[in-house]
Formats: structure tokens, C-alpha cells, sequence
């Protein structure tokens, strides 16, 4: 089998699905008095990448590891997905394309810059023998999942009271 098609294929038809799926479980639970919905989204996100991603990285056979990669892909886009729809919902309309910029900019180079570099930090510095990057990717993947899940966690309450005060302060849309 080979590993780097299989997990594009996995990774692309997973990630790209992941987002579709986010949205309507946001609108399920909406629907179902739920406003918290991005937070719950992207709290499961977090969990299933400590679950699933931390094990992909450390597995010994690459069928399970693109295996654990595929069940992690499922949520892999879902924090994306609810982020943009929570900072949509408290947002004032005049601020939303500021505020989507921000977000995509600041989550871009952060990712990009501060991920690579802990991994490279960890396998030059803590994880030294042959093989050590896995270990040091699957140490960011855990510290930066416990961390979402914390501030996720106390930022939940905010997160509700903000969004009741938007819903409460926009002008009624009538259709029709």
C-alpha cells in the first residue's frame, strides 16, 4: 500500500466531508435549543484529535496509522467549521469580514509557524533517537488538544452570554 496517496485520499475525502458534517450537527443542535453548538463542535474536535491523532503518531504499522489518521479526519475540519459559524453568530455584521481575516491569518501563522516549530524543537532538543519526530508530533498534537479543550471549557459560559446578547440585538428580517 502506499501510505502518501492513501492518506491524501483518507485526509481529502474525510477533512472536505468533516465540514458538512459540523454544520448540520450545529444546525441539529440549534434546532434543539443548543446555542453552544461551536463550542461543543470544536470541543469534540479537540477530543477526537487526542484520542485518534496522538495514536496515529505513535503507532508502530502505517495501516494503522492511516486507519487512526482516517478517524481523526472525520472532526479534522470541524473546529473550522465552528469557529467561523461561532464568530459569525456574535459578531456585528459590520465587523464579520475584519473578524474572519483576523481569525484566518492569526489560526494560519500560528499553525504554520509555532506547530512546525515545537515538533522540530522537541525532536532536535527531547526526542533525539532516530524516529524522534513522531513522539514530538504527537506531544504538540496532545499539548495543543488539552489546552483547546481548557480554554474551550472556560470559555464556554462567555461564549452563551455573548451569543444571546447578538440574537437579542439583531433587527427582525422579514421575508416575504
Amino acid at each position: 500500500i502506499q501510505i502518501g496517496p492513501a492518506f491524501s485520499a483518507v485526509s481529502l475525502l474525510f477533512g472536505m466531508s468533516g465540514a458538512l458534517v459540523a454544520g448540520w450537527t450545529m444546525t441539529w443542535m440549534a434546532k434543539r435549543g443548543r446555542r453552544d453548538g461551536p463550542i461543543l463542535i470544536s470541543m469534540i474536535h479537540s477530543l477526537t484529535t487526542l484520542v485518534f491523532g496522538v495514536a496515529a503518531c505513535l503507532s508502530p504499522r502505517p495501516e494503522i496509522t492511516l486507519g487512526l489518521n482516517g478517524l481523526a479526519a472525520i472532526a479534522s475540519t470541524w473546529s473550522y467549521a465552528a469557529a467561523m459559524t461561532g464568530l459569525n453568530q456574535i459578531t456585528p455584521n459590520q465587523l464579520r469580514g475584519q473578524i474572519m481575516a483576523i481569525y484566518t491569518l492569526g489560526t494560519g501563522l500560528i499553525s504554520m509557524t509555532a506547530g512546525t516549530l515545537f515538533v522540530g524543537l522537541l525532536a532536535d532538543n527531547v526526542f533525539r533517537a532516530p524516529g524522534g519526530v513522531a513522539p514530538s508530533l504527537a506531544s504538540v498534537y496532545a499539548a495543543c488538544s488539552i489546552a483547546a479543550l481548557i480554554v474551550l471549557a472556560a470559555g464556554r459560559r462567555a461564549y452563551a452570554t455573548a451569543e444571546r446578547a447578538s440574537v437579542a440585538s439583531a433587527p427582525a428580517v422579514e421575508f416575504g
